[in-house]
């Protein structure tokens, strides 16, 4: 699979990211003014076919860390490799820019998610955490 990674988040990467996740309306003007908020570089991956985006993540760089957020993949393309084709280009790109250690966030409930990143490698848990919201 091709990946294709913008440093600045496009209309077209937000708006399949919103899809594959569900995002709302919503949550979509949410995670759209935190990633206004990230001071560090950003590496939004994503796999076309036929002008639309059917697997995602999101990189985000700290120094010698990468932070693996926001993956998803179209229902009908699961288990084809998207998600580790999307996750080794963001490490190749992240060791060229100087990055040495990844870590990630999954949601707990997210059993799918966790046996692919156990997969990929990460095994330890550091701490849990959750978002607030007002209602």
């Amino acid at each position: 699979a091709v990946v294709t990674i913008e440093t600045i988040p496009s209309d077209f990467w937000r708006d399949g990211l919103a899809h594959l996740t569900g995002q709302d309306e919503r949550q979509q003007i949410i995670f759209n003014e935190m990633l206004e908020r990230v001071d560090m570089p950003l590496y939004c991956a994503s796999i076309i076919e036929e002008d639309e985006i059917i697997a995602c993540g999101l990189g985000v760089g700290s120094k010698k860390y990468l932070g693996l957020f926001e993956f998803a993949t179209n229902f009908a393309h699961r288990r084809k490799g998207l998600a580790g084709a999307i996750t080794r280009a963001l490490f190749a790109r992240a060791i060229a820019d100087g990055m040495t250690t990844a870590y990630l966030q999954v949601v707990c409930a997210n059993e799918g998610g966790r046996a692919f990143w156990e997969h990929m490698g990460f095994t330890e848990v550091l701490y849990g955490y959750h978002y607030r919201t007002k209602l």
